[in-house]
């Protein structure tokens, strides 16, 4: 009897831990997260940001509850729900979307495949099955200021740890609206998969370094923009040019922006071009900047209407 209570013990205690974890490391970064609410299609590019943090917030009370047995019949059944709507998701995954390779269940910190998180998954509803039916004393004093407590600071957790971008009013710099591009410095504007004329009608072109996570983001939100035309739009990436070509396979493997066309340009052309700070957006009308904009200001409705594109 006192090895299984251990047992119990040892795997509510592991059930928690991982349900904490796994919405901790979805804050570190947030951004991935919220393209991947956006990208399955849960909420809008408004909502998604404040949808995203809430879901770290039920995991983590989730995963607290669990942890000091509060209410562990209700939250344990409800945490068996959970994950048998993330795996209905995953199935989705599985059988739809060939295209992500991860999904994004510990954020950035460990990649999962959507069938290595299902099977995991499958093992925590066991567990959350044998915890339910080898419920052990439960706290009973004060529990629902107890439970109120700890809902609402897991609530708050993310929101101030890192608060939605829309709360606060960036800027979008205005130093280059009006110039004309100097695309002469492109060269040919030979793209991966062919000639674009980027000089004429309304054009978005992206500066990005293989390296710059900013960059990686937002390119998330351009390739989700790209994937939802049924048609080939004026939409381009230009990176700064390294060496190894596996790092193009590597950005384009974590923001699935592979269907952008993309040209590469030595440091000194890309700079000219594109200016100091990284990612740099332009939108251009006939060569001229209409606007720049970077990650934290790239509104994906803005290169929608931009463009002129059927949402």
């Amino acid at each position: 009897m006192k090895a299984k209570k251990i047992l119990y013990i040892t795997i509510r205690i592991l059930f928690g831990i991982i349900f904490i974890f796994s919405g901790i490391v979805k804050l570190y970064p947030i951004e991935p997260f919220e393209v991947l609410v956006t990208d399955a299609g849960i909420a809008n590019w408004t909502i998604a940001p404040y949808l995203a943090r809430i879901l770290i917030s039920f995991e983590i009370a989730m995963g607290i509850l669990i942890i000091i047995n509060l209410l562990p019949k209700h939250i344990i059944k409800l945490s068996l729900i959970t994950l048998l709507s993330f795996n209905l998701y995953l199935l989705y995954t599985i059988i739809f979307r060939k295209d992500i390779s991860d999904c994004g269940c510990f954020g950035n910190m460990i990649n999962l495949t959507p069938w290595q998180s299902f099977i995991k998954n499958i093992i925590l509803l066991i567990w959350g099955y044998f915890i339910l039916k080898t419920n052990q004393t439960e706290i009973r004093k004060f529990k629902w200021l107890i439970g109120i407590s700890i809902v609402l600071a897991s609530f708050a957790y993310p929101f101030i740890i890192s608060p939605p971008d829309a709360l606060f009013d960036y800027e979008t710099t205005s130093d280059r609206v009006g110039e004309k591009l100097d695309l002469k410095i492109f060269g040919e504007p030979q793209f991966n998969n062919g000639y674009h004329s980027i000089d004429k009608g309304r054009v978005v072109l992206a500066f990005f370094s293989l390296k710059c996570k900013f960059c990686k983001y937002a390119a998330m939100k351009l390739a989700i923009i790209n994937r939802e035309q049924t048609k080939p739009i004026p939409l381009y990436i230009v990176f700064w040019d390294l060496p190894d070509e596996e790092a193009v396979n590597d950005f384009h493997t974590f923001t699935k922006s592979g269907n952008i066309p993309y040209k590469l340009l030595p440091g000194k052309e890309f700079l000219a071009l594109s200016g100091p700070s990284l990612p740099a957006i332009f939108f251009l009308e006939d060569g001229v900047i209409k606007k720049k904009t970077g990650f934290r200001t790239l509104k994906p409705e803005e290169v929608t209407e931009f463009l002129r594109l059927k949402e």
